[in-house]
């Protein structure tokens, strides 16, 4: 697939605060894949490991950036964002 199907994975993320929670819950790259290929995203190998590089960013347990993710959820977060290509 293109880049496309990334963008448009991150696109649905960015849009959907319970998207944004289960993905919360998950703890290793198996589940995360499956998550992803359970919802219809065809990511390349390539662009899983960008995912999963992005998902311990932002997603590991106790980090600023994740602190960062819960806040943004708890206030409503789910205004559109302007594009920035």
């Amino acid at each position: 697939m293109s880049r496309d199907e990334l963008s448009r994975l991150m696109g649905d993320a960015l849009a959907d605060q319970e998207m944004i929670r289960e993905a919360m819950t998950i703890q290793d790259r198996p589940a995360l894949e499956a998550y992803i290929l359970d919802r219809g995203y065809a990511l390349t190998p390539g662009e899983m490991d960008e995912v999963w590089t992005l998902a311990r960013k932002v997603l590991g347990s106790g980090s600023e950036p994740a602190d960062a993710a819960r806040w943004r959820m708890g206030t409503g977060g789910g205004e559109q964002l302007a594009p920035t290509d």
